[in-house]
């Protein structure tokens, strides 16, 4: 092999590589691998650093509530985590002026560490929720991967005219369940809901304000009393 045959081959081995990177990994396919460890529900480590046996998958579609991202196979969660969701659904769907929510990403069928977009997700028992309300239809596969999420929060920290009261009551029925332990948001948007709610209301010491979260809120969800091992 002469210098300019192996300068091409090595050249495109990089090139491979490089768009591997940057490609390969914009999904996670439905892996027959990436199954759930059998067993009695139970967490094992931290919300960035665990794993978890017997997770439930999350349905496509429930009452009050549409789940997205599909291909990422990200829809995962510890039973509780599951009937949270469905019992928040439920109550948005009843008893909120939107139609119901979009669910993005939980765990993993068996938890631990992503390829790429979280450092926490790995135990079963952090979701993220779009700010955004599930339209009435059913939002196809192809949509699904494609919409996105709409941010109510300039570079300068000052909020968009997109954020209105109902994306504030919405907030703060994801945290009002006593399993809920952390809400993380915008800061800018976590100021505002302080500054058109009862500063009384318990459930405000849940949201705390975090980097980014201006098109989503990350909702954690407090160890379970029979997952001894869980941090």
């Amino acid at each position: 092999m002469n210098d300019e045959s192996f300068f091409v081959i090595k050249y495109f081995s990089f090139l491979l590589l490089l768009l591997h990177a940057t490609y390969g990994f914009a999904h996670d396919p439905l892996s027959k691998r990436n199954v759930p460890n059998k067993g009695k529900p139970q967490i094992y480590g931290g919300y960035a650093n665990g794993c978890i046996y017997g997770a439930k998958k999350l349905s496509e579609d429930g009452t009050g509530f549409q789940t997205m991202r599909l291909k990422r196979n990200r829809f995962w969660g510890h039973p509780d985590l599951v009937g949270y969701l469905e019992q928040l659904g439920h109550t948005i769907k009843h008893t909120h002026s939107w139609h119901g929510m979009l669910v993005g990403d939980m765990s993993q069928p068996s938890g631990g560490p992503m390829k790429y977009g979280h450092k926490s997700h790995q135990s079963g028992l952090d979701v993220d929720l779009w700010l955004d309300p599930a339209p009435h239809e059913r939002l196809s596969r192809q949509e699904r991967q494609t919409k996105g999420a709409t941010s109510h929060v300039r570079k300068d920290m000052t909020i968009r005219k997109s954020w209105t009261q109902a994306h504030r009551d919405f907030v703060m029925l994801a945290a009002k369940d006593k399993r809920v332990t952390r809400v993380f948001i915008n800061a800018a948007l976590k100021k505002d809901i302080c500054a058109h709610t009862d500063h009384n209301n318990p459930d405000l010491r849940k949201i705390r304000p975090w980097y980014g979260h201006d098109d989503h809120i990350h909702v954690r969800l407090e160890c379970p009393s029979d997952s001894p091992k869980c941090v």
